[in-house]
């Protein structure tokens, strides 16, 4: 009875009864589970709890028993500690019986594994996080929020690292893919920032709801100021080291992304016309992203953006383009394949645009439709002029 009401401190007195009453197997009888007593109501008053006059379960009396209890149960029934942490998984699982007070109840665990032996907070949260456990994406932000706390605290600082660490290399558990994104995303990242790019990195290496967390986080961190935007820059020079890994390029498309918010694309146009390290970028990191298959779609849709940025006058297009071009270079060799692929706008030879078209894999033009006069297919199988057919 008190370690519901303790766990559960303020919720409504009937809620802490029920809690109390799903403590242990359910082969066990009633009178083991309330140790005795007929009326639960006396019994919380009898172990200390205060009964407020909306019939909630209070310590107003006894400041500090809440947590007391916590701890010398934790302390003392040492053979209960599994049968304990099951419990609290019980009852708080999200349509559970004390689901809407999961954020108390993981504050309370964070608080006693500061100074607990066999710390319960992260089984807890290891549990939380299950896919078979919730699909709930409240419970994740959650879990996200309590790492967060917990990472502030002297005693479970190491333990945090190295959780986020492992949860970001978890390729079974997206779900704690996306609370270690979130994490460095928020003041872990901030205090941090070399580790939380080592676990963002980890986390981008699959495509998926936690690795779009993990990009925001990256730009969020880069805008910030100039420092941070070349943090993020050399950082991901770095992971295009990793030739079979997507984070790189997955990360440098969100970065480059114009559509991206916020938009750090036009600050690093900026410092690229006056720093060639960073044009450079641009070209390693576009070379290094299309020969990754993993992000080829993605990679179609920025350069698709780039184009249009550059025609709304958004990106300087000499400049970008110039980028481009030297991308192209280096991806597709200028021999003459590439000559005969992509030529120069002065050739107009209808059998190489036909070509062209058919190698493109696009749609056939009926160019005795087109409407614009210039077409040179058009020209070139236009009817014979009566002098013509006359041999004139």
């Amino acid at each position: 009875m008190l370690l519901a009401a303790a766990y559960l401190e303020g919720a409504p007195l009937e809620l802490c009864i029920k809690a109390a009453g799903a403590f242990g197997s359910a082969e066990e009888p009633s009178a083991r589970r309330y140790r005795e007593g007929r009326s639960p109501r006396n019994r919380m008053r009898a172990v200390g709890v205060d009964v407020t006059a909306d019939d909630t379960a209070a310590f107003e009396s006894r400041p500090g028993l809440a947590l007391a209890a916590i701890r010398t149960d934790w302390h003392h029934w040492t053979n209960e500690r599994q049968e304990t942490r099951r419990w609290l998984e019980r009852i708080t699982v999200p349509d559970g019986i004390a689901g809407k007070w999961a954020k108390q109840v993981g504050e309370r665990l964070l608080e006693l594994s500061r100074t607990a032996v066999d710390r319960p907070f992260f089984d807890v949260m290891e549990k939380w996080t299950e896919p078979t456990y919730t699909t709930d994406p409240g419970r994740v932000k959650l879990v996200a929020h309590l790492l967060t706390q917990a990472a502030k605290t002297d005693e479970l600082l190491p333990d945090i690292h190295k959780k986020l660490l492992e949860w970001a290399k978890r390729r079974s558990n997206p779900h704690q893919r996306d609370v270690a994104a979130q994490v460095c995303s928020g003041t872990y990242g901030q205090r941090w920032p070399h580790r939380a790019l080592v676990r963002l990195r980890h986390v981008l290496e699959h495509d998926d709801a936690a690795a779009e967390t993990a990009a925001k986080a990256l730009v969020t961190y880069a805008s910030r100021n100039r420092d941070s935007l070349i943090r993020v820059v050399d950082t991901i020079e770095t992971w295009f080291e990793y030739s079979n890994s997507a984070a790189g390029p997955r990360a440098f498309l969100t970065f480059v992304d114009p559509s991206a918010q916020p938009n750090v694309l036009e600050d690093l146009m900026t410092l690229a016309q006056a720093a060639p390290r960073i044009r450079d970028f641009f070209i390693t990191g576009w070379g290094n992203t299309l020969q990754q298959p993993a992000v080829r779609d993605q990679a179609h849709d920025v350069l698709l953006s780039w184009a249009r940025a550059t025609h709304e006058n958004r990106l300087e297009r000499n400049f970008t383009f110039g980028i481009l071009t030297d991308v192209r270079n280096g991806h597709q060799p200028v021999d003459a394949m590439s000559r005969f692929l992509y030529g120069s706008p002065e050739e107009e030879d209808p059998a190489l645009i036909e070509a062209r078209f058919a190698l493109a894999n696009l749609r056939s033009c009926n160019h005795a439709e087109c409407s614009r006069s210039d077409c040179p297919l058009k020209q070139g199988t236009s009817a014979p002029s009566p002098d013509t057919e006359a041999g004139l």
